[in-house]
């Protein structure tokens, strides 16, 4: 489970670079700045959340952490704001991470 949370952080992190790259690269206007930072920071909340609950809790809570990453990335992806590889990246990742939280649950 601690593992879940860190890479969670991790997943948030994504989020975070994408927000503070420098303006000539794309960086978004500072009215919108807060979507990807409050992105980015969801993540770990819900992960190290997840830490301080039993097991038969926390599992699908990290579980449905990672689907809810998948699909906000998935967005991203579409719009332009990530890389399309990163997208197949995380569809590979999250179903194996998913699956295995899933598993450990039941």
């Amino acid at each position: 489970m601690a593992y879940g949370a860190v890479i969670l952080s991790f997943l948030g992190g994504v989020h975070w670079g994408r927000a503070i790259v420098p303006p000539e690269h794309g960086r978004l206007e500072d009215k919108t700045l807060w979507v990807p930072l409050a992105i980015s920071v969801t993540p770990s909340l819900f992960g190290w959340g997840a830490l301080l609950m039993p097991g038969f809790i926390a599992l699908p809570i990290l579980a449905a952490s990672f689907a809810a990453m998948l699909l906000i990335d998935l967005f991203m992806v579409r719009i332009g704001s990530l890389p399309e590889w990163y997208g197949n990246l995380r569809v590979i990742l999250s179903t194996v991470v998913v699956a295995s939280l899933l598993f450990a649950w039941v």
